[in-house]
């Protein structure tokens, strides 16, 4: 069902960037897939900046790739003290998606270093 690994992790990227993990392969259908996404505590995460989690998806590998609309952001915003604690999101992949999903992260312009933390995009077998 699944291509390579059920896993991706990406480190973070520097504030006013965006990265992204590998892809991974889904069987095409209406296949109810759930999956993690797994953001590490940010400590360095600026007071009312955020980090913002998305899905994308593409029809191939190296294909461009899209916001997979259906699911939306999932974002975590620096509190008043500063950093934010370890965040997991658990859903379901729409069956309505292309083949190859990846998750994208972005930190918002001066939210802090947190270059040395992950996200992770695990699919729940």
């Amino acid at each position: 069902m699944f291509e390579r690994t059920t896993f991706k992790t990406v480190a973070l990227p520097a504030a006013g960037q965006s990265a992204v993990t590998a892809a991974l392969r889904f069987t095409p259908g209406p296949l109810k897939v759930e999956i993690n996404l797994s953001l590490e505590a940010l400590p360095n995460l600026v007071n009312t900046k955020k980090a913002t989690v998305t899905l994308e998806h593409a029809d191939t590998e190296g294909g461009s790739y899209s916001t997979l609309e259906t699911v939306g952001n999932m974002v975590v915003t620096g509190p008043s003290s500063g950093g934010s604690a370890a965040k997991t999101w658990r859903l379901y992949i729409p069956p309505v998606r292309k083949l190859w999903v990846r998750a994208a992260v972005a930190v918002e312009a001066s939210g802090g270093d947190n270059t040395a933390k992950k996200l992770t995009f695990a699919v729940v077998l």
